[in-house]
């Protein structure tokens, strides 16, 4: 019998700034992804949008190599943009590194009166995929399919949720990435097999009456192939597995 899913907290660690322009909290520490506790995930990190107090030149987060790994970039307010052109709201950029690759710089425009709200996942991949060909995947939010459960949409960007498949080819099969928005109780759907990791950019998420607000994160150990929670009015929350 499967263990019923335990939501444990991620005490977010001291902000630290991107190129010297975005600030972005890290969620997942790094004894945590040594110790394998969050396995496949390496790290979470999350800036949320914010109000700029003044106009300023158009900033841009360094480009930088990597391998090994897969990079996803998500856009869940405002605009962002790269070499590759905007990252609009419900954008991903899904990055397999293998052999290595470079991540585009992010950049926004001098005009915007907000920054961003960036969602940035790194996923560890098997030691007999490190070496695979680097791959780059871009969609728009449009490319993403929705599905209604309850009172939420979930729009589906990798892996099959709910008989929905997105358009992200992920490097390990059955990596599943979507976001929710609605309200009320809601069984998310998971995979028993793996953990699971939220981040709630809106609203409040309450597990066995444990509420985690807007810009909180947790993780799910394996168990049961899905999650009861409750959410907030306009509750909005990133599930990736």
């Amino acid at each position: 019998q499967l263990m019923s899913r335990e939501a444990i907290a991620l005490e977010p660690e001291a902000p630290y700034w991107l190129g010297g322009a975005v600030e972005v909290t890290p969620h997942v520490t790094e004894a945590l992804a040594t110790g394998g506790a969050a396995s496949p995930f390496l790290a979470l990190d999350y800036a949320p949008a914010r109000k700029r107090e003044g106009p300023r030149r158009s900033y841009g987060v360094d480009t930088h190599p990597v391998r090994g790994f897969e990079v996803v970039t998500l856009c869940l307010e405002g605009e962002a943009r790269d070499a590759g052109g905007p990252i609009k709201e419900g954008d991903v950029r899904w990055l397999t590194a293998g052999q290595g690759a470079l991540v585009e710089g992010l950049g926004s425009p001098a005009r915007a009166h907000m920054d961003p709200a960036l969602y940035r996942l790194r996923v560890n991949v098997p030691r007999d995929l490190k070496m695979s060909p680097p791959r780059l995947q871009r969609f728009e939010a449009r490319d993403a399919p929705v599905v209604a459960l309850g009172d939420c949409m979930l729009r589906v960007y990798a892996g099959d949720v709910c008989g929905v498949v997105g358009p992200v080819e992920p490097e390990v099969d059955g990596t599943q990435l979507y976001v929710v928005d609605g309200s009320g109780q809601v069984d998310l759907p998971l995979d028993g097999e793996a953990t699971a990791l939220m981040l709630i950019v809106r609203g409040t998420c309450t597990v066995d009456g444990v509420v985690f607000g807007a810009n909180r994160a947790f993780y799910a150990p394996p168990g049961e192939a899905s999650m009861q929670v409750t959410l907030a009015a306009s509750t909005k929350l990133v599930v990736a597995l």
